[in-house]
């Protein structure tokens, strides 16, 4: 329940600008860095996942000592705990900069809060919106652009947004997304999945380290060929009855790589891959409540550039890519960002339901949000040695918007494939490699935020 009260007294604090960083650490499933920090402490480390490693001969652990700085995680999950008893539980890839026992700022990324009554009042900051506890559990999540989404368990918290308006009380059991746009917050659905309150204690798998790289590798492949079918393909995740034109495939470690292939027809647009995975098929995130989440539990997503008319390579960026470079986009780059001919297919299969899930969102603003349309069919098939699955799926040019007009023979397009690995909890995302890229354009942002660094489709 959103109730509303006068704007409160105290001051809306602003993110500060980014300090370099002082040291970076690699872990196994955890990357983290500080920024320089300052004494006294602030707060210890007293949970961390995926530790069992490290790089460079730094092991963060239990006890560890934190002052006043930022910290990140590139993948992973940890908890803090401040000397005031405030509890901090950083999902990773996610920023989290402690300013006092009382007062932090999250630049991106997911956090849950559990503040005892010694430390009501305790506040917590995004781009969009300050939230200030008054006895609670709740959870933050910023995204890369301004938008941010607040979700109480417990109690209740106050929350104000950035650019100003009333100030909202939110109650247990409900939630909210604020926004750079509007002064008022828009209700969302509450999802107990939404966020991890604690380290699983199924979680884990060891992770090389190298796998932990927020930095992207080089793209193997900066173009694929996607041929038209030329007799029906029947989706029951056999994929005996594909041959090996337009076969690509790519790895950083060889328990995580991927074979794909894509097909077309007048009909729609199918994909198969082949995905070798220590936690196949363990997603606990729900296509009802989180689908725009799909992929944090592992899966495959997949960015079409399905407009001719901008050809390739896409010129098309999210406004979040401008705000984060201190511009502004003009109309007509808006315009392009909500091009519902930019499309981000996320298949994932659902553990607890045992359903084989679709979300799909347009434009590189990543809006829409249609969860397992009709029409869309998929399978999913287990490896017999559970370390990897098949996936086939058919999307038919309808459900994509583009019946009326879709891809033919000679096109040149645009598309990239991300794919995600969780760990065996189903919950905590552990690593993705992204390819199919433009070899000419960084990958320096999230990739459906700027369509150039899609690689080249080729439709035959």
């Amino acid at each position: 329940m959103l109730a509303t009260s006068p704007p409160p007294t105290y001051r809306f604090w602003r993110p500060l600008a980014a300090l370099a960083a002082a040291a970076v650490v690699l872990l196994t499933g955890l990357a983290w860095y500080f920024l320089p920090v300052t004494t006294p402490v602030l707060g210890t480390v007293t949970q961390v996942l995926n530790a069992e490693s490290s790089v460079d001969g730094n092991r963060p652990s239990t006890g560890q000592m934190l002052g006043a700085g930022r910290i990140a995680l590139s993948l992973g999950a940890m908890e803090i705990t401040l000397s005031n008893g405030v509890t901090l539980m950083l999902e990773g890839p996610g920023e989290l900069e402690i300013l006092t026992p009382m007062r932090a700022h999250l630049h991106s990324g997911q956090v849950v809060v559990r503040v005892p009554q010694n430390a009501i009042g305790f506040q917590l900051n995004a781009a969009s919106v300050q939230v200030v506890d008054l006895g609670t559990e709740f959870g933050l999540k910023a995204g890369p652009g301004l938008d941010a989404d607040l979700q109480v368990f417990e109690g209740l918290v106050e929350a104000s947004p950035a650019q100003g308006g009333f100030t909202n009380r939110i109650v247990a059991g409900n939630a909210a997304r604020y926004t750079a746009e509007a002064s008022t917050p828009k209700t969302l659905v509450y999802s107990p999945s939404r966020f991890i309150r604690q380290i699983p204690v199924e979680a884990g798998i060891p992770l090389p380290a190298k796998m932990g790289k927020r930095e992207f590798p080089a793209a193997r492949h900066s173009e694929v060929v996607i041929q038209k079918a030329t007799q029906p393909i029947h989706i029951d995740g056999d994929l005996s009855e594909w041959d090996a034109e337009g076969l690509f495939s790519f790895e950083e470690d060889p328990s995580r790589s991927v074979e794909g292939r894509m097909r077309y027809d007048s009909e729609g647009i199918y994909i198969a891959a082949h995905v070798k995975d220590p936690a196949p098929m363990r997603s606990a995130i729900d296509p009802a409540m989180d689908g725009e989440l799909g992929w944090k539990g592992g899966g495959l997503q997949v960015r079409l550039s399905l407009d001719r008319s901008l050809g390739w390579p896409v010129d098309a960026s999210a406004p979040s890519y401008y705000r984060m470079r201190g511009l502004t986009a003009n109309p007509e780059q808006i315009k392009r960002a909500m091009n519902p001919r930019l499309v981000t297919l996320t298949l994932w299969h659902h553990e607890p339901s045992q359903t084989h899930c679709l979300h799909l969102a347009f434009g590189t603003n990543y809006s829409g949000g249609e969860v397992n349309p009709p029409g869309y069919s998929s399978v999913f098939r287990r490896d017999p040695d559970d370390r990897g699955y098949t996936i086939e799926a058919r999307i038919p040019w309808e459900v994509l918007h583009v019946q009326d007009d879709p891809p033919r023979e000679g096109d040149v397009l645009a598309a990239c494939w991300n794919v995600h690995w969780c760990d065996l909890s189903g919950r905590v995302w552990l690593s993705n490699l992204i390819d199919i890229r433009n070899s000419t354009e960084p990958l320096r942002i999230y990739d459906y935020e700027r369509a150039a660094t899609w690689g080249r489709a080729i439709y035959r």
